[in-house]
């Protein structure tokens, strides 16, 4: 008599997709809290320099631990066409922040030749860099502003370029 069929093991790959899924998931999420902040460090670093310079000039070179060779500020309810413009900011920038909806806020885009670097979310209340949008686009020589407190905010307006200043 011949023994009975033995049924085929049970294909269980599928179990090695859980944790491949998981990391891939894990990673938008990452990249979306990224673009959504910003560079938070260089934040901190204007919005206390604005804070604690006491009238200084705020120069952009020598806050940003990053390369850049241009800076395009962004005012509240830019439109994306706007923030698209040049590169400044990519869709899942755009996207992440809503800057089209909001007007709490203004973004600082960093480029180099051309391409999107990097970017700070910075609120009104901190720093309200409005008087800049018309102003620019900055590049690491002329990225130098002033900061008035009016009104319960720090106005930031553009200044003059400081003699010598290179990156």
């Amino acid at each position: 008599m011949a023994p009975p069929p033995v049924a085929p093991p049970p294909n269980r790959r599928w179990i090695i997709l859980i944790p491949i899924l998981s990391a891939l998931a894990l990673a938008v999420v990452m990249i979306c809290l990224r673009a959504q902040g910003g560079d938070m460090a260089l934040r901190i670093r204007i919005t206390r320099a604005l804070n604690e310079g006491g009238g200084e000039a705020l120069v952009m070179t020598n806050l940003a631990a990053f390369t850049w060779d241009e800076l395009v500020v962004l005012g509240p309810k830019s439109s994306n066409d706007v923030q698209s413009d040049g590169g400044a900011l990519p869709f899942y920038v755009r996207w992440m922040v809503g800057l089209s909806n909001r007007d709490d806020i203004c973004v600082l885009a960093f480029k180099v030749r051309n391409r999107y670097r990097g970017h700070v979310v910075m609120p009104r209340k901190s720093g309200d860099f409005l008087p800049a949008v018309q102003a620019g686009p900055f590049t690491t020589e002329t990225a130098v502003f002033h900061g008035t407190r009016q009104e319960g905010a720090m106005l930031v307006r553009p200044a003059p370029p400081l003699p010598g200043l290179t990156r």
